[in-house]
């Protein structure tokens, strides 16, 4: 987002915030990001003097809703967050390329588009093909693993985060887990500790959009709005605690909320 930041306010800075700016993706990360886009974009057109109407911020989304793992009723209460903010929200439509200065739909149309960013899918780290003749990978070009998370043909070579063969995709809170699991395997190989199970949480969604505005989806449980954000930034303490010390996480937590924010 930081490299799009900035060459949106050299656009808007040329007057040329223009056409359809289009993201690919209606998880988790791409209803983040068209959110922020669409709020940097009104940030900017209101700075500059721009005209709101010279562009539109789009969202394309395969699945017939929005986040298609969360319940429906979460998808439909996202959607109506989005387009409350001018955004233009387009399910059940797949994406069959991009050209330049264009996104060409499955139906064979097409749309204009200024800028894309793509966020569909899952994608392994692209060390992992340029070295894939040091790694067994899937047709998909994910890393194979044990059961120990350790790369097939390796030992002591772990494999931690989306870019390895999976049933789904680690969410906010798989992700921690694979670090902490991995750290568990290395202390029991040295005697600390029992080998566990590596048994990665169910799905857990945690999606922001704007500052006092979030949805939180674990098990049977949903919020959405202050409630849901109020949820999300309290289990968001755990990250910024694992990373950071006591005197810099609490600060950090902090700040993050009093502003918007992206993991």
């Amino acid at each position: 987002m930081d490299a799009l930041r900035r060459e949106l306010i050299a656009d808007a800075e040329s007057n040329n915030i223009k056409g359809n700016y289009v993201v690919i993706g209606g998880g988790e990360a791409g209803t983040e990001i068209v959110y922020q886009l669409g709020q940097l974009l009104a940030e900017l057109t209101k700075r500059y003097s721009l005209k709101a109407t010279d562009y539109r911020v789009v969202v394309i989304e395969g699945a017939n809703r929005m986040v298609p793992k969360c319940y429906s009723k979460i998808a439909h209460k996202v959607r109506k967050r989005l387009a409350r903010k001018g955004i233009a929200v387009l399910t059940g439509q797949k994406v069959a390329g991009i050209d330049k200065g264009k996104v060409i739909l499955a139906n064979g149309k097409s749309l204009d588009s200024s800028r894309v960013v793509l966020a569909a899918g899952r994608v392994a780290n692209h060390f992992f093909a340029d070295n894939k003749s040091a790694f067994l990978l899937n047709r998909e070009g994910f890393v194979r693993v044990t059961e120990l998370q350790e790369a097939e043909g390796y030992n002591n070579i772990y494999i931690i985060g989306n870019s390895k063969e999976l049933e789904y995709d680690l969410n906010t809170s798989g992700r921690p887990y694979d670090a902490e699991y991995v750290v568990n395997v290395m202390e029991s190989k040295h005697g600390v500790r029992e080998i566990r199970r590596y048994e990665p949480p169910e799905f857990e969604l945690r999606t922001q959009l704007g500052s006092g505005w979030a949805v939180y989806e674990s098990g049977q449980r949903a919020y959405t709005g202050i409630v849901g954000w109020v949820r999300k930034r309290w289990l968001d303490r755990r990250h910024f605690s694992t990373l950071l010390p006591m005197r810099l996480w609490l600060a950090a937590w902090t700040l993050g909320s009093q502003h918007d924010e992206i993991y």
